[in-house]
């Protein structure tokens, strides 16, 4: 259901936000089934505009179903944004102004993708924005229990996706749900990246976070290696670590141990951005 026609309302019964007006081109809310009604997009947009300090008010908006899958995710949102600018409806370079802000709050969790007038800000490793809800996607569609813990869900989310987007090698920080870790290679190529792991990359991996102080076994943890080569080859691999429930490494940097039990099977590293189209399925397509 088009949710355009609530714009009308805002005006009429929300509080001005403070902050700047006109910053965005569109907001699109995702939501896996049951269209918001006007209370609750009224709420998510007045929440969203905190978060990313701006005024919703007046602001193009349009409910998204998502298709596929079994709830909504940044990758449907990726997908949607993408129709839109195909559909001439967003200006160009629509995916690299887009910032998604994940809505979980216990109940069916919602994406609200603001499309911003400018190219967010120049970020050391902008690139991993298309690639981390990718990545995590394939992972999720090879082991569906991953989106039962909130730390997962919430690895693709703006406050999460902006810090690993400008992280430099070595860098930790404890979100609210999950520890996030990041470390650079010059490499992509698996096997160019194990010579930098003699010892192999599960203890490369908890030596760095137990230099950063780590709450391991305390937190879940998600630690994101951030690849490129000499060619310009982007890639990420990531690992996850929810205690006593969920230990996923990348697979093609690890040595099989003698029980498979002992680890899941994550994707290998993404590096095309394109994968964002193709592995999703065409959401409904959003209307003012």
């Amino acid at each position: 259901m088009p949710i355009g026609w609530f714009k009308r309302k805002v005006r009429e019964v929300s509080n001005r936000l403070p902050g700047p007006r006109a910053k965005v081109e569109k907001i699109l809310l995702v939501h896996y089934g049951k269209t918001p009604d006007f209370d609750e997009s009224r709420r998510l947009l007045r929440e969203v505009g905190i978060r990313a300090d701006f005024d919703p008010t007046d602001i193009p908006a349009a409910a998204v179903e998502a298709k596929g899958g079994h709830r909504a995710t940044v990758v449907h949102a990726y997908a949607a944004v993408l129709t839109l600018q195909d559909k001439g409806q967003l200006r160009p370079n629509a995916l690299q102004r887009t910032s998604a802000h994940v809505i979980d709050e216990g109940g069916e969790q919602l994406i609200v993708a603001v499309v911003w007038n400018d190219i967010i800000a120049t970020e050391t490793n902008a690139w991993v924005r298309q690639l981390i809800p990718v990545h995590l996607d394939r992972a999720e569609r090879d082991d569906v229990q991953l989106a039962q813990e909130r730390s997962w869900r919430m690895l693709e989310d703006e406050s999460t996706v902006s810090f690993v987007a400008a992280a430099q090698d070595g860098e930790g920080k404890q979100f609210d749900d999950v520890y996030i870790a990041v470390s650079h290679l010059p490499e992509t190529d698996p096997q160019r990246m194990l010579e930098h792991m003699p010892k192999g990359f599960q203890e490369w991996s908890t030596t760095i976070l137990t230099n950063l102080e780590a709450p391991l076994d305390k937190s879940d943890i998600a630690h994101w290696l951030l690849c490129t080569d000499d060619k310009g080859t982007q890639a990420v691999h990531l690992t996850y670590l929810a205690p006593g429930k969920h230990a996923v490494y990348p697979s093609d940097l690890l040595e099989f141990p003698e029980s498979e039990e002992e680890y899941s099977d994550a994707p290998d590293a993404d590096q095309d951005p394109d994968l964002v189209e193709r592995l999703s399925d065409t959401p409904t397509p959003p209307t003012d």
